[in-house]
């Protein structure tokens, strides 16, 4: 739009320029680096458990839980997903809670902590723009419950049942504090760049009607001669430079000494110059 380009918009902030560096990033590397979380934190379980918990690695089941975990973060990598539908990256948080529901079962009571990484999967869901992506999230932290529970043929019941139905009802409360955050700061952002560029465009508008203003004065015969409150010069036009008895007025700032009264004879008073005048 006219008058964008001309106008350097400010610095950019730290947050800022990580949002840059983020939003350059191609489609893949961005589902990459949303995935790293879960995936970072599994190899650190996975270390704990075999310096801890050796006997848990001999297990076929916990094993297959890490190896789906290696398979999703496979996919992350090896997927094309920019020529994919936009929000086809879903897939990967919803597999992430399942693997995560799975490395929670096969691991058994002392694994339980491992619900707390449903946290980063609802709030990559969530985070989007889509109304419907809080109940996707939602949706994908009960599966992580009772579809593991269900596969390994121990579905929760009683007591464990009233357990199992706090972890969802957290995390739904997660994912519409994600979601309410993160649009607020994307209507934020966008209010903010509309400003700017309003701010540029009518800046650049202001030095356009200056270069015109300037024209017109340089064009005008008669001496123009333009002061602040203080009685400093700041502008005269080329007539008033042109002359030397108004252009050396002007350099003396207030006039002093170079004024004489009707009598041709006494000096005008520094308070009676045109410059202390005009100031008034």
């Amino acid at each position: 739009m006219p008058g964008r380009a001309r106008v350097a918009l400010p610095d950019l902030v730290a947050s800022d320029r990580l949002d840059g560096l983020f939003g350059g990033l191609s489609t893949r590397a961005r589902v990459v680096m949303s995935q790293a979380p879960v995936t970072l934190t599994v190899g650190l379980v996975a270390i704990a458990a075999a310096v801890f918990s050796p006997e848990t690695l001999s297990d076929p089941l916990f094993l297959a839980a890490l190896l789906f975990h290696l398979v999703v973060f496979t996919a992350c990598v090896s997927i094309p997903w920019g020529r994919l539908p936009h929000l086809a990256f879903a897939v990967i948080p919803v597999l992430d809670c399942l693997a995560i529901g799975f490395t929670r079962e096969a691991g058994g009571p002392a694994f339980n902590v491992l619900s707390l990484m449903l946290v980063f999967p609802v709030i990559w869901l969530s985070a989007q723009l889509r109304a419907f992506m809080p109940f996707v999230a939602t949706g994908a932290a009960v599966l992580s419950v009772f579809v593991p529970s269900i596969t390994v043929g121990s579905p929760p019941a009683g007591d464990s049942m009233i357990r199992t139905i706090f972890l969802p009802l957290v995390m739904s409360v997660i994912a519409a504090t994600a979601h309410l955050v993160s649009t607020t700061i994307h209507r934020q952002r966008i209010r903010l760049v509309e400003n700017e560029y309003d701010l540029a465009r009518t800046l650049d508008e202001s030095v356009r009607r200056q270069g015109l203003l300037d024209a017109v004065l340089k064009a005008v015969g008669v001496g123009v001669w333009v002061v602040d409150r203080s009685g400093s010069t700041v502008l005269t036009n080329r007539a008033m430079q042109a002359d030397r008895a108004l252009a050396g007025l002007a350099d003396a700032g207030a006039g002093r000494g170079h004024l004489l009264s009707a009598d041709r004879s006494t000096p005008v008073p520094s308070a009676m110059s045109p410059a202390a005048r005009s100031a008034k």
